[in-house]
This record gives C-alpha cells, structure tokens and sequence, in this order.
C-alpha cells in the first residue's frame, strides 16, 4: 500500500531569488533614498517639489548674514506665535535634512508666505544686532573711556580734552546744535541742546512693512509711475 505514492513537500514554493543586477539596482537605489537628505525633508514636511517651485524665493537674501543656520538663530529670539511655527518645523528634521531643505519648504509647512518670514526675520535681525552692538559698546565703554583720559594727559591731546569737557558740560555746545536720539538713549540734561528723540529703528521698519502689506492691488497701481530724467551725453554736447 502507498509504495508507489509520493509525499508532497511542506511549507511554499521555491523564494524568486533575485539576480545580481536586480540586487545591485535595489542596492542602489536604497543609497540614494538615504543620501537625498533634500527628498526626506520634504516628505516629514508635508510639502512637494511643484510647491516650492512656485513659491516665491527668499533663501538666496539670507547668504549674506550667515544663511539659514543664522535666520534660524535670529526667530529663536522672537516673541511672534509665526516665528515659532517656523522653529517648530525645522526642528523636524535632522542636521542633514534641515541643510539640505529650502528654507521655502518651512515656509510652505508652517503655512506662512515668504514675505511674512523675511518681515519676522528682518525685524529680528534688526533688533538683536541693535541689542548686541549696544551690549558690546557699553562693555568696552570703561575700556574706552580710560583710553582717552589717557591720551587726553599727553602733549598731543588737544581733541580728546575737547572731547572730555563737552562730555562733562564743562565746555558749553552751541544752543543751535541738534542732537537726534533713537529708542531710549540717556540724554545729559547739562548739555545744552536741542534734542529730537526719533522712534526706534525696529518699530518704524514694521510700521513701514505693516503699511505695505495692508495696501491693496489697486492702492498700488494707484501709486504714482517713477519718472527717470533723461542726461544727454557729453558726446552730444560736443556734437
């Protein structure tokens, strides 16, 4: 019984293998799937190619203050919820990832325009480079001051007693001197002239950027052509 009947094997069928070309272009194109830092990012941000094709470009105007690394140090300063939504998009991603993405694509994700990113950027590039310039001027001041006593106590002087008296009120400044002060500078009560205290930088940059984005299409066609006057030549003058 059952000599001449053959058991059949257990478990699946023979397993394709795949050929070496197979598995070479599978090797391949898993190393470009994890070196395409700029694909990644964009897929964790929500955002395509054709996206940020059409979006208008800033990137390019942050190369001169330390690209994007440094725009992102400055919104880490600023109180604006936007501001934060731009942080809390590019910490989605990795060092590689966030070098490799536009800065257009955070703009797209956090749901911004890049108009409003370049304002919040300008205005805290503005305020915190005002902040750090003061910082290091009022540390150096001691510093500076002992400079110029010290050369002020030399022979060749002369410009820095001047300068010392005036500072002092010791020497009078002429009453038609104007001094125009911005923020909250301190202004020596002594000194006698005439003082126009100016509004900060920051607050009438954003007034300006505010005015600007609250005009319509129409108010800015509105706006009167830019005449460019016509200089004739000095070849022409000679003919």
């Amino acid at each position: 019984m059952g000599r001449g009947r053959k058991d059949k094997p257990n478990g699946p069928g023979p397993i394709a293998v795949p050929s070496l070309a197979e598995q070479a272009d599978l090797a391949a194109k898993a190393i470009v799937s994890l070196t395409n830092y700029r694909e990644q990012a964009l897929i964790l941000l929500d955002v395509t190619e054709d996206q940020v094709d059409a979006c208008p470009k800033i990137g390019h105007l942050f190369k001169g203050i330390g690209g994007k690394d440094r725009v992102l140090e400055f919104l880490e300063g600023s109180e604006e919820p936007d501001a934060r939504l731009l942080l809390a998009q590019a910490k989605k991603l990795t060092t590689h990832q966030l070098d490799a993405a536009p800065f257009e694509a955070l703009c797209l994700a956090a749901g911004l325009t890049t108009k409003r990113a370049f304002g919040l950027v300008a205005e805290e590039a503005t305020t915190q480079s005002a902040a750090a310039s003061m910082l290091v001027a009022k540390a150096a001041r001691a510093d500076v001051v002992k400079a110029t006593v010290d050369s002020a106590l030399t022979p060749f002087g002369v410009k820095d007693r001047e300068m010392l008296h005036k500072a002092e009120g010791f020497v009078p400044v002429p009453k038609t001197q104007t001094t125009f002060v911005r923020g909250d500078q301190v202004v020596d009560a002594r000194v006698q002239t005439q003082v126009t205290v100016l509004p900060a930088l920051e607050a009438t940059m954003r007034k300006l950027g505010d005015r600007f984005m609250e005009m319509t299409e129409a108010q800015v066609k509105a706006l009167p052509p830019v005449e460019v006057e016509e200089v004739e030549s000095e070849e022409e003058d000679e003919e």
